[in-house]
């Protein structure tokens, strides 16, 4: 499965995997109408826990998340966290194959199974896994200028229609001070820029390993600058209240967009760009988890166990959770504490330090 790709790709790759489904949620709620500032304040814990992923691949320049777990750890541990990471890349593709599913059921189609939605979402997603990493990080060059884009007119839109962009709720501003938005914005070192953690199974396919940091680390400014708008956006469209409350304050805000008396719903042009998005995002979690099995036990064909483990996601979509409602309160709290949060950061960080210490001992030997 191994395929090279540009450093170009690698950005606009990493830039849609959070951004696919984070665009969908007011997040970090609990800073109130300082959630933009907390957006923007983690961009800088973001960049230093890339700065991490890359210092292990400078260890380790052929090998993947998974195959430097049990040279770093041992071959007990290691490959018990290297098992981990595939089960935690395929909960996170059944996570945002139900978030989908569901924002498709409920706002296009509330007659139809969510089940006979996502059946038709991963038939798609199995054969981009399927058909490899060079044709998905091509995708994803085309799909990063059409939201970006799509970003600029949705500006432009808002402003342009009248009294609906209110500038007056984005006041007071650090009403309880410029520590309480850091504070209740943790969360978002774990989601979006804690996802950035999957690439380090592609860093090894970039065919230019000089620009990585630069690649990388510009993937995580952009994406902080773009979901910081996107937050300033809600804020000031709906109201904090409204905003939280909001199943999806993305289409509630899009849906305010009058001009002319013709630009109007649209919502469901929107709807197909964000499922386009989340058909990537979930193609990639995919992706690294097929890699990962086939590099731990050394399979040559991918066809077969693509399809395994997209049956499996498309299944456990619908036994995650109930309803949800109670889909999204797992994802956004339960989730965030004890799995995103070991998985993105406490183990990579513990990685790092065993594999300084390793190195070092490996060169004073020397």
């Amino acid at each position: 499965m191994e395929k090279k790709i540009s450093p170009y790709e690698l950005l606009s790759s990493m830039f849609i995997l959070p951004y696919g489904s984070a665009i969908l949620f007011y997040l970090a709620p609990d800073a109130k109408q300082d959630a933009w500032f907390s957006m923007l304040f983690y961009i800088i814990p973001a960049i230093i826990l890339v700065l991490v992923h890359i210092k292990l691949f400078e260890f380790y320049p052929n090998d993947t998340l998974v195959t430097y777990m049990p040279k770093i750890f041992g071959k007990f541990l290691g490959s018990f966290l290297s098992l981990l990471y595939i089960i935690y890349f395929i909960y996170a593709s059944t996570r945002v194959l139900r978030d989908f599913s569901s924002l498709i059921v409920s706002s296009s189609m509330p007659q139809t199974s969510v089940l006979f939605i996502s059946s038709l979402i991963m038939i798609v997603v199995i054969y981009g896994v399927i058909v490899g990493i060079q044709t998905l990080s091509r995708a994803s060059e085309i799909l990063f200028i059409i939201m970006m884009l799509g970003l600029l007119f949705a500006v432009l839109f808002l402003v342009n229609t009248k009294f609906v962009l209110n500038i007056d709720n984005l006041f007071p501003m650090f009403e309880n001070g410029i520590l309480f938005p850091i504070k209740k914005g943790w969360s978002l070192i774990t989601f979006p820029y804690g996802e950035f953690t999957a690439f380090t199974m592609l860093y090894k396919n970039l065919n230019d390993t000089s620009k990585i940091k630069k690649t990388v680390i510009s993937a995580v400014i952009l994406e902080g600058v773009c979901l910081t708008i996107i937050n300033i956006l809600f804020i000031t469209a709906l109201g904090v209240n409204f905003a939280s409350s909001s199943v999806f304050p993305l289409l509630e805000t899009l849906r305010l967009i009058k001009i002319g008396g013709f630009l109007e719903r649209l919502d469901i042009i929107i709807i197909v760009t964000m499922v386009t998005g989340g058909f990537m995002k979930i193609s990639f979690f995919m992706y690294f988890a097929v890699l990962g099995i086939t590099d731990f036990f050394n399979i040559k064909s991918t066809k077969l166990l693509s399809i395994i483990v997209g049956i499996i996601i498309l299944f456990s979509s619908e036994i995650i959770a109930k309803n949800f409602p109670q889909h999204l309160k797992i994802g956004l709290d339960v989730t965030v504490k004890y799995i995103h949060l070991p998985m993105q950061t406490i183990i990579p960080l513990l990685t790092l330090i065993t594999a300084w210490f390793k190195n070092k001992s490996k060169n004073k030997t020397y």
